[in-house]
């Protein structure tokens, strides 16, 4: 037998075997952190909340094991849970780095931080960060996340009309609904709501205190926060000689 034929055979196992030792003691020695939040659009005010995880995937107690948030510019987060061990306290803010001090961490144990993070004085566009960081003894290298958040101050508003009958004989009423709703992340003070009257349609009524201005059924909303909307009613009178599938269109 040639024992030449089997040196590359040990050679790749050598080689497989070596790499495996390395992918074991990696393993051995891992923290991991990770950074997830709510939206990737924040807006002027609003929350964006940020929940951090670290965790020790290593076989071993991880010592001192001390965690570390900073934010952008203009940029803010109170009453985080759990309560910050120092480095700021009430309102944190760029100009601070707050930090959580854990202790030790046993294998397979995690420790869960969430924070509440706002901006002031942002245009759309604008990008705010929250930078977290994890140190413990006997590390090597700093443990880092990053996490931008894209400002975006632009309300959407969903709108959406129905009528009760498709078919309607002249001269006759028609009932409407109309529903909206705050389907952003940032309110709108003061806000209103318009519906042309179709050409040879008459206005009979509207919910709400509507009124008519220009041909027009005009309601003044109150404050829409996100996540809020409403329905309003309104009556129209079909046309004598007018199909109504014109204005429906």
């Amino acid at each position: 037998m040639d024992c030449g034929n089997y040196k590359p055979k040990i050679n790749i196992a050598i080689l497989f075997y070596s790499a495996f030792l390395m992918m074991i003691s990696s393993m051995a020695s891992a923290m991991t952190l990770s950074v997830t939040k709510t939206t990737d659009k924040a807006s002027t005010g609003g929350y964006v909340y940020h929940k951090i995880i670290i965790s020790n995937d290593s076989s071993s107690t991880k010592s001192d094991v001390t965690l570390y948030v900073n934010v952008g510019e203009n940029t803010f987060f109170r009453n985080p849970l759990p309560s910050i061990s120092g480095g700021c306290s009430g309102v944190c803010d760029y100009t601070e780095t707050a930090r959580w001090e854990f202790g030790d961490l046993a294998p397979g144990a995690f420790k869960v931080v969430t924070l509440p993070v706002y901006s002031s004085n942002l245009s759309t566009g604008d990008e705010r960060t929250l930078t977290t960081s994890v140190t413990y003894s006997g590390q090597s290298n700093t443990l880092e996340v990053l996490k931008p958040s894209t400002i975006n101050n632009s309300p959407s508003v969903a709108l959406h009309v129905a009528a009760n009958s498709q078919v309607v004989s002249a001269n006759e009423n028609v009932d409407f609904e109309i529903s909206y709703g705050n389907v952003g992340n940032t309110g709108i003070a003061s806000p209103s709501m318009e519906v042309n009257i179709p050409a040879g349609m008459s206005f009979v009524s509207a919910s709400h205190n509507g009124t008519v201005s220009n041909n027009k059924i005009v309601w003044t909303l109150p404050a829409l926060n996100p996540d809020i909307g409403n329905k309003y009613l309104f009556t129209l009178k079909s046309p004598v000689r007018l199909q109504m599938a014109k204005w429906m269109k």
